[in-house]
């Protein structure tokens, strides 16, 4: 539980602490799920003012639907499972619940498990799961598998059946040179997605783009983080 003087900063009820911002700022450190979360709703809600063509949304939903349904050990109850795909379901459904989802053209899921980030892309045009990953050896799909069941079911209980729907890794997605920048490899196919540009970023980019974000940080476009970022990291 995150909460009293730990929280450095509240952004739509995520909250931030040191150590989310130390696994930014410091190389070979991986990125928690806060910061991507906080950063792909900050994403879509940018892209969404002025939106000219409700057809062309696209929706983001956070890193906890997935961690959610994966926190769940193998010896457990059936009802602590019922609960969590509940708990996952609700947060996906606050997320799409404004939506028409006939006029949604993606929906983009950051999913991490075993230390590893990739992109989950329901492509609701070419009727796709496009997996994102920049390690593509690290092949993803078993463990995206309750992560696309709920997706399915969700979707089908609002009229929409993509039970058909194939799954794939992006061909020409770049990769990483390390074993740490895959977090910040999705939040640039973030970018990319809601500008709707090709992946044309590559391994040489990311070391700037790691420090560009904490440079927002530090301009308080994500939020205040009071003073810890002036000196403490």
């Amino acid at each position: 539980m995150r909460k009293g003087n730990d929280i450095l900063m509240e952004k739509d009820d995520v909250h931030v602490i040191a150590e989310d911002l130390k696994h930014l700022w410091n190389v070979r450190h991986y990125l928690t799920g806060t910061i991507v979360d906080i950063y792909g709703k900050h994403v879509q809600s940018c892209n969404e003012d002025g939106l000219a063509d409700p057809r062309g949304r696209i929706v983001f939903v956070p890193s906890v639907v997935h961690g959610t349904l994966t926190a769940v050990g193998r010896e457990v109850t059936e009802e602590l499972r019922v609960e969590k795909w509940k708990t996952a379901k609700d947060a996906l459904h606050g997320r799409l619940i404004e939506h028409q989802l006939e006029a949604v053209q993606m929906v983009l899921l950051p999913l991490c498990q075993d230390s590893h980030w990739v992109l989950l892309i329901v492509d609701m045009v070419t009727k796709m799961f496009h997996e994102c990953n920049s390690c593509k050896g690290l092949e993803f799909q078993e463990r995206a598998g309750l992560t696309v069941a709920l997706l399915k079911e969700y979707f089908k209980e609002r009229g929409c059946d993509i039970d058909h729907f194939q799954y794939a890794q992006m061909d020409n997605f770049p990769q990483q040179a390390n074993g740490f920048d895959c977090g910040l490899f999705v939040l640039k196919a973030i970018d990319h997605m809601y500008a709707k540009d090709p992946f044309t970023f590559s391994k040489s980019d990311i070391p700037a783009y790691r420090l560009q974000l904490c440079e927002r940080f530090l301009r308080g476009e994500f939020g205040e983080c009071g003073d810890f970022l002036k000196g403490d990291i």
